[in-house]
């Protein structure tokens, strides 16, 4: 799939920033964007193409609003993309089970 028409009208493909991205899945998964099964998995394939190009430890995540005077943590997380400290490419949002190797980002 080369672009997926969003609910408001934007056209979104492989090309879009990683935060971009990562905000149309955050949406869909928070239903404030309708996509189907076939363009979920398009999203997350572009997301890991552009995992893959991250240096090991290097992620960008989306949360739900934060104290900024706090660290992240895994109860406000939405998704993960990037790469663990041992160079695996990881997509993780919120349904799937807890990815090995991402939890020394968070302690």
């Amino acid at each position: 799939m080369n672009a997926i028409e969003l609910d408001d009208g934007r056209l979104i493909g492989p090309q879009a920033p990683v935060d971009e991205l990562l905000s149309v899945l955050v949406g869909h998964l928070a239903g404030a964007y309708s996509l189907s099964d076939e363009q979920v998995f398009s999203v997350k394939s572009w997301l890991l193409i552009d995992a893959q190009k991250f240096p090991p430890g290097q992620i960008v995540t989306a949360e739900e609003k934060a104290n900024p005077f706090f660290p992240s943590s895994p109860e406000n997380l939405w998704a993960i993309v990037g790469k663990t400290p041992n160079g695996e490419a990881i997509v993780w949002h919120r349904s799937l089970p807890w990815p090995e190797g991402i939890s020394p980002f968070f302690q």
